[in-house]
């Protein structure tokens, strides 16, 4: 008789348990990509379920079979979701702490009064044995529904709310701070304009760093949110754009004495180093100046070391948890449109750990497409991927070689054009052949973790070559090796450009068009191309490869 197909309804990853509806009392086989997993049998009213012993894969079809006596039919299957990104997938020792007010464990009360505040990373206690200056908790006092900690901004001694913790951290810190201003105005008492959220300092020379509104004095409209420079109180640094209002919420980014942005946006940048020590992380206020407490609600406070990211920090990587925290709290309307993680949380696939920025590594000819790289971003993201132009006019590539091994290693660690290093020959003598640098540059490049591409010889507008007489065998004969030994990170430029001179390319030329080289009107003379080649170049071919690889997150 026909029976019908069983209904896998949904896994629960926590449990590794797949549940379903079928026949009362039907033998159930489960699959996993069409491989069995095992048997249960469901229940007199059809519901059966499945606890897996190992969790299956991210992308697994789950399907099941029902068996009754003499049939049998398939089920329409479901796909295993990927998992969510969390904090507990950044690189190992990236995540310095993080305070969350829904946590209630890590919260020692008295009262609503919070008397220590442990974080979730490293058990690390910010905490207050003064009565009168410890902070509230409220169950509901983020949005009716959700807990924050509220900070009172009260400048009279032993009174102000202020949690600290005496610890060497890092020397560097990203902070990821979900607040509400104060409905009413910052406190006008005398003394620092500052009004501190949070102060930190680095181990190496003690120098502090302060997030901070400003008082009604210096800020009549109430808006400022900032960062010091490491070592100062007056040199200051404001997120760009309309500010934080009182009674408002926002998601604030700081590179603490470096940068500020608010919700995503755009971040304001400063440089001034003062000479100004502490010995304490602060929370609320500077225990050591009553008159710098700000009045602010938190909801959540996350700690991040970019010295442990790639490339020291990029913005595909703060994207990743500021998206992650808004969603968290409800908050993605904070976001602007334009942010990768608006609509949905990121995903654990979308934390790939790798810097943004792009460096390139070259003679003249990588100077003059470098700068067009960034144009393949022209709209529809963020901001623009940084680019270091490393090419320079008449390097032969020891000369390159040299400059690369010198660098920075940051700067290998990013996505690296290595482009053509064989036009001005190695410099002759007993360097290395021009084939060894690249080879060398490219296993650097891979394992500092950075993702390297290399680009073709260059092909110049002669039969007989301008610069060290190369012959086109040679040329042919250079780029067969660059293939074949570096296929997964080769890129010809020359290609594009020679498709240039087709019968419906932008220079035209069937003279060179079936000699295979590139276009005479493409050229500024024999080795160089005009600006509008150098362009497409940078901005279609190497930026365009860059985004469709999707080496830019």
């Amino acid at each position: 008789m026909a029976i019908a197909v069983p209904t896998v309804s949904a896994y629960d990853r926590a449990t590794k348990t797949l549940t379903g509806i079928a026949q009362p009392a039907a033998s159930i086989a489960v699959y996993v990509d069409g491989v069995q997993s095992g048997t249960t049998v469901a229940n007199g009213a059809g519901v059966w379920s499945f606890a897996f012993g190992a969790a299956p894969g991210a992308g697994s079809a789950l399907t099941a079979t029902q068996t009754v006596p003499k049939t049998s039919s398939m089920a329409p299957g479901l796909v295993v979701p990927e998992a969510s990104f969390s904090l507990a997938n950044l690189p190992a020792g990236a995540l310095i702490a993080n305070w969350d007010a829904r946590v209630a464990s890590s919260l020692t009360l008295s009262g609503s009064q919070v008397a220590a505040w442990t974080d979730q990373n490293a058990a690390l206690v910010l905490a207050q044995a003064t009565a009168g200056m410890r902070p509230t908790y409220s169950a509901t006092g983020w949005d009716g529904v959700r807990p924050a900690i509220s900070f009172d901004g009260n400048f009279n001694t032993g009174q102000g709310d202020i949690l600290t913790l005496v610890a060497s951290l890092s020397e560097r810190y990203w902070v990821f701070a979900l607040l509400e201003r104060s409905a009413a105005n910052q406190n006008n008492g005398a003394g620092s304009n500052l009004k501190n959220i949070l102060q930190v300092f680095r181990p190496s020379d003690g120098l502090f760093a302060s997030l901070a509104f400003l008082r009604p004095n210096s800020d009549a409209s109430q808006t400022t949110i900032l960062t010091t420079g490491f070592g100062t109180s007056s040199n200051t640094v404001a997120a760009p754009g309309g500010g934080l209002a009182n009674g408002a919420k926002g998601l604030v980014f700081a590179d603490m004495g470096r940068a500020i942005g608010l919700n995503s946006g755009t971040l304001g940048k400063i440089t001034n180093v003062g000479s100004g020590t502490k010995a304490e992380i602060a929370l609320g206020g500077d225990s050591a100046v009553d008159h710098n407490r700000g009045a602010f609600k938190l909801a959540q406070l996350v700690l991040v070391d970019p010295l442990k990211l790639k490339g020291d920090g990029a913005d595909n990587q703060r994207w990743v948890i500021e998206g992650w925290l808004a969603h968290e709290w409800g908050q993605a309307g904070l976001l602007p449109a334009l942010h990768p993680f608006k609509a949905a949380p990121p995903l654990v696939s979308d934390w790939t750990d790798n810097a943004r920025e792009i460096v390139t590594w070259g003679n003249s000819l990588t100077l003059g497409f470098t700068p067009s790289i960034v144009q393949a971003w022209a709209s529809g993201y963020l901001t623009l991927p940084p680019v270091t132009n490393g090419g320079i006019g008449g390097n032969t590539s020891t000369a390159v070689r040299t400059r690369f091994d010198a660098a920075d290693p940051r700067l290998h660690e990013c996505d690296v054009v290595i482009g053509e290093v064989f036009e001005n020959g190695n410099g002759g003598g007993s360097n290395p052949t021009t084939r060894e640098h690249i080879s060398h540059m490219v296993a650097t490049v891979l394992a500092a973790g950075g993702r390297p591409i290399v680009l073709d010889r260059h092909i110049d507008n002669l039969d007989a070559y301008a610069i060290g007489q190369a012959t086109r065998a040679e040329v042919e004969a250079d780029n067969a090796w660059l293939q074949a030994n570096f296929p997964d990170y080769y890129l010809p430029i020359c290609d594009f450009v020679h498709a240039m001179g087709a019968p419906d390319g932008p220079y035209p030329d069937p003279v060179n068009y079936a000699k295979g080289l590139p276009p005479a009107g493409a050229m500024r003379d024999n080795v160089h191309y005009v600006d509008d080649v150098y362009q497409r170049v940078g901005r279609d071919r190497i930026g365009g490869h860059i985004k469709t690889k999707r080496l830019d997150r």
